[in-house]
């Protein structure tokens, strides 16, 4: 737990070869304390840390060596029976459609991404649902075809706010998610030349956006959210 903290640490830091360095130490303790009482657990412990090293990975455009922690992530997480572990086999292909979305291969990048829903359907307002929808809305919107990823942010979005535009001023904690999914949804309303409809959530994003602002206190997170906004604005001004 100690080094898989650490390598979160880092990889919110954008430090992913240090990052990868402690996920390598996280998992050599599970490997070499792992006794068939505690197998389901660490299993999932070690599958947890491929999936962590996929994203490293990913962000130095290093594709083969992502794929393969995600493979392993897989054969680590079907070998645990831990309650709920459906969740996170679910996650698994989405990074896999993540993965392929990188790579700009949005076929494949769709077939993966329709795996993870159909698995996480069981969790219909888990996280993990809605970074699936929102991530196949973007495969589509990447491939020209505005009109399906609109339906995928929206359904991501009503996870998200469920009484959405109603309750968009009363949030008081607002995940990046939610800025992700309608930030999706104004860029569809972009690309089909819906004006007046993508401007109007552009004025939410807004709002969401100072919502986020003021709620957070370390330094790195604001340069997340500088770095995620600015493409909103950017939109918006356009």
């Amino acid at each position: 737990d100690h080094f898989k903290r650490q390598a979160q640490a880092y990889s919110a830091k954008e430090k992913h070869h240090l990052a990868l360095e402690k996920n390598r130490q996280a998992i050599k303790v599970c490997l070499d304390s792992i006794r068939p009482d505690l197998a389901d657990r660490f299993h999932a412990e070690i599958a947890d840390c491929y999936t962590n090293m996929n994203i490293s990975f990913r962000a130095a455009n290093q594709y083969d060596s992502a794929y393969w922690c995600l493979q392993q992530a897989l054969t680590y997480y079907q070998k645990s029976n831990l309650v709920d572990i459906a969740l996170n086999i679910g996650n698994v292909y989405n990074e896999l459609g993540d993965l392929y979305m990188a790579k700009k291969q949005y076929a494949t990048a769709i077939q993966n991404q329709q795996k993870a829903i159909k698995i996480l359907h069981a969790y219909p307002k888990h996280r993990y649902l809605t970074f699936a929808y929102t991530s196949l809305g973007e495969a589509y919107l990447q491939s020209g075809d505005p009109e399906p990823a609109l339906g995928f942010f929206r359904k991501a979005l009503r996870i998200l706010v469920p009484h959405f535009p109603a309750s968009v001023r009363s949030i008081g904690t607002v995940s990046d998610r939610s800025l992700i999914a309608l930030h999706g949804i104004a860029r569809c309303q972009l690309a089909q030349q819906k004006l007046a409809h993508a401007f109007n959530n552009f004025r939410r994003l807004d709002t969401l956006v100072s919502q986020v602002r003021f709620s957070l206190r370390e330094d790195a997170s604001k340069f997340s959210l500088a770095k995620q906004a600015l493409p909103i604005y950017e939109n918006a001004i356009y």
